[in-house]
C-alpha cells in the first residue's frame, strides 16, 4: 500500500509531499528542501495496528492534502524516482514494482533485509565482543559466548566449537574470525569472498617457499603495531558500518546491477551525506596506512626480502615514510604492488577525504549531486558525483578494507601458528 503524507519545511515553509511505501520496515529518510535545501532527517516507522507515525527533523506534517510543492519517494529497501513537482493526478508506479526484477538473483537481497531490519546492531555487539575477549586474552569465554548466541546461520560454527575446545589464541582468532565471516557473508558478493580463498593460499605459497624471510617480516610488522588493523582498528570500522548500513540499503540491492542505474533519474532518500562521507574519511585512512604495512609484502614477492625496494635491503620504515603524503605513497604503491592493490575495488579519493577534513563541500538536495572540494597550495580542485555514486564508492571502500583485513588475519594466523609449533 502506498502512503502519501502532507506537509511543509520547517525552515522555509515548502511545501512537501512524501509518498512511501508500507512495506515491512521503518523508513530512514535523509532529503533535502528543494527551496533553502535544509536537511530533512529522520524515520517514518511502520506499525501493523496504528500505520504509521513520523519523527522528521525540520519537516512539520499539516492535515489536509496540497496540490502545490515538490514530491518525494521514499523506500528503504530501494532506489527512488528523484524529487519532482508534486502532481496528484498522475498515477506513478511504486519503487517496488518499478525496481521488480533488479534484486538479487543468488538471494543476498533478502539476506541484506535480514541484517537490516532485525540484527544488525546486534550483530554489531557480538563482533564488539567477542574481539574485546579476544584482545584482553579472555579466549576461554569466547566460546562459551558464541555457543550461547542462539541464530541459525551460527550454528555450523557454534557446532564446531561445541566439538573443539578453544586452547590457544589461534583457536581463538580463527573461531572469532569465522563467526564475524558468517556475518558479513550476508553482505559480501561472491566476487569479493572468492578473493578471501585466493589470498590465503597466495599467504601459504610464501610460507612454502620463503619461510624464513616471511617470518621476519611478520616478526617486524607485530613489533610496528600492525596487528592491531586485525585485532582492533578494521572490525571498529566494520561495526560502524554496520550502524549505517540500512542508509546504503537501496544501493546494495543493485550493487550487481550497477550500471542499470539511472543517475540522472534515480536517486537515495535513506542516506545521510554527512555520515556516509564521515565513513569514507576513515575507510580512507585504513587503506592508506595499510600500504605501509603490505609493501613489504610485495617486496618478498619481487625481491626476495621484505625490506629491499630493489636496491639491495634498507630501513623499512625510513624508505616507506619518505613520500610527501599518505595519498602519494598509496598511488606510488599502486604502481608498483599491482597484484595486491588491483584486488581493491575502490582506491581512496584525496579530494573526497580532504573535503571531509576541511568541510569543503557543496549539496544540491534537488539534484541530488555532492561536490567536493580540496583546497591545496592555493590550488582548489572539486569532484561532483550523486548521492548513489558516493554511496557506491563507500561500499566498495568498505569491500576493499575487508580484503586488506584478510590479508592481515592469514599474516596474524602464520604468526601464531609458527609460536604453537615452537
Amino acid at each position: 500500500m502506498v502512503m502519501n503524507e502532507f506537509g511543509h519545511c520547517a525552515i522555509c515553509g515548502c511545501r512537501i509531499r512524501l509518498r512511501f511505501q508500507a512495506g515491512y520496515f521503518n523508513i530512514p529518510v535523509s532529503i533535502y528542501c528543494p527551496d533553502c535545501q535544509s536537511h530533512i532527517s529522520g524515520s517514518i516507522y511502520l506499525d501493523d495496528k496504528k500505520g504509521y507515525s513520523i519523527s522528521l527533523f525540520n519537516y512539520i506534517c499539516d492535515k489536509e492534502q496540497h496540490s502545490d510543492g515538490y514530491m518525494f519517494e521514499l523506500s528503504t529497501e530501494f532506489l527512488a524516482k528523484k524529487c519532482c513537482k508534486n502532481d496528484l493526478e498522475k498515477i506513478d508506479l511504486t519503487p517496488y514494482l518499478r525496481n521488480f526484477g533488479c534484486d538479487k538473483s543468488d538471494g543476498y537481497y533478502l539476506q541484506y533485509l535480514l541484517v537490516i531490519s532485525e540484527n544488525a546492531q546486534q550483530y554489531k555487539v557480538w563482533i564488539e565482543t567477542l574481539f574485546h575477549l579476544l584482545n584482553s586474552k579472555k579466549t576461554k569465554f569466547i566460546s562459551k559466548y558464541i555457543f550461547s548466541i542462539n541464530e541459525p546461520r551460527m550454528k555450523s560454527i557454534c557446532q564446531n566449537i561445541k566439538d573443539n575446545i578453544i586452547q590457544n589464541q589461534l583457536d581463538a582468532i580463527v573461531y572469532t574470525k569465522d563467526f564475524v565471516s558468517a556475518i558479513l557473508d550476508m553482505i559480501v558478493p561472491k566476487s569479493v569472498s572468492n578473493q578471501f580463498l585466493k589470498i590465503s593460499e597466495e599467504v601459504n605459497d610464501l610460507i612454502r617457499f620463503k619461510k624464513e624471510e616471511f617470518l621476519r617480516y611478520i616478526n617486524f610488522l607485530e613489533k610496528a603495531g600492525y596487528f592491531d588493523y586485525f585485532y582492533k582498528i578494521i572490525p571498529r570500522y566494520i561495526c560502524e558500518y554496520l550502524e549505517h548500513i540500512k542508509e546504503l540499503l537501496p544501493i546494495h540491492q543493485r550493487y550487481d546491477r550497477y550500471g542499470s542505474i539511472d543517475l540522472k533519474k534515480e536517486g537515495i532518500t535513506t542516506m545521510s551525506v554527512s555520515n556516509i562521507h564521515h565513513l569514507y574519511a576513515k575507510g580512507f585512512e585504513i587503506i592508506c596506512d595499510s600500504t605501509d604495512a603490505f609493501w613489504g609484502l610485495s617486496n618478498i614477492i619481487n625481491y626476495g626480502e621484505y625490506d629491499n625496494f630493489g636496491m639491495g635491503r634498507v630501513d623499512y620504515e625510513v624508505h616507506i615514510n619518505k613520500y610527501g603524503s599518505k595519498y602519494i605513497k598509496f598511488n606510488e604503491f599502486c604502481k608498483k604492488n599491482q597484484k595486491i592493490s588491483d584486488q581493491l575495488l575502490e582506491k581512496p579519493n584525496n579530494i573526497i577525504r580532504n573535503s571531509e577534513a576541511h568541510n569543503s563541500l557543496i549539496i544540491d538536495g534537488l539534484n541530488q549531486t555532492i561536490t567536493f572540494i580540496s583546497h591545496n597550495k592555493e590550488k582548489e580542485k572539486r569532484e561532483e558525483y550523486f548521492f548513489v555514486e558516493l554511496g557506491k564508492k563507500e561500499i566498495d571502500l568498505f569491500y576493499s578494507i575487508l580484503i586488506i583485513w584478510e590479508y592481515y588475519y592469514n599474516i596474524v594466523k602464520s604468526k601464531l601458528k609458527c609460536d604453537v609449533k615452537k
